[in-house]
């Protein structure tokens, strides 16, 4: 069983309308680092679900079987949900939640928090890659339960 790490940091921008989010994946053979941005209106926590379904998606391309899958943010009410202790009444986000859960089936999911200087801190990255739109909704359009919110 692989033992990963996933330590992200989401905002949103309303200047630029865009989702951001800062996303480290730390597996036992190497670290993945990804600057994701995302062009359209949104809330942190929908651009971390976004992004762990894109994160949960690269880790079972690199691993057969079961993993147990450590999740750090700053945000509380991601880490809340993941966990099973706060409602997603969000149907967009329940969807969000949904595929990831279905991703992760088998898999050991520990969502954690950290706080903002401890993710920062985590997070030091260079940014060289900022993802299309066009690249995410092909990753995204794989996910029925989510072609409803790209309007």
């Amino acid at each position: 069983m692989k033992n990963i790490n996933v330590y992200m940091d989401a905002g949103y921008n309303p200047i630029t309308k865009r989702m951001i989010v800062d996303l480290l994946i730390e597996t036992p053979d190497e670290e993945i680092r990804k600057f994701i941005s995302i062009e359209r209106e949104g809330s942190a926590i929908e651009a971390e679900y976004l992004s762990l379904i894109w994160a949960i998606q690269k880790i079972k391309s690199m691993y057969r079987g079961k993993s147990t899958i450590s999740i750090f943010s700053k945000n509380s009410t991601t880490i809340q949900q993941i966990n099973g202790k706060f409602r997603v009444n969000n149907p967009a986000l329940r969807a969000l939640i949904e595929e990831m859960k279905k991703l992760t089936n088998g898999d050991s999911i520990y969502a954690n928090y950290l706080s903002k200087s401890e993710i920062k801190n985590k997070l030091k990255s260079d940014n060289s890659h900022i993802y299309s739109d066009k690249e995410l909704k092909e990753i995204l359009n794989q996910i029925d339960s989510t072609k409803d919110i790209w309007t």
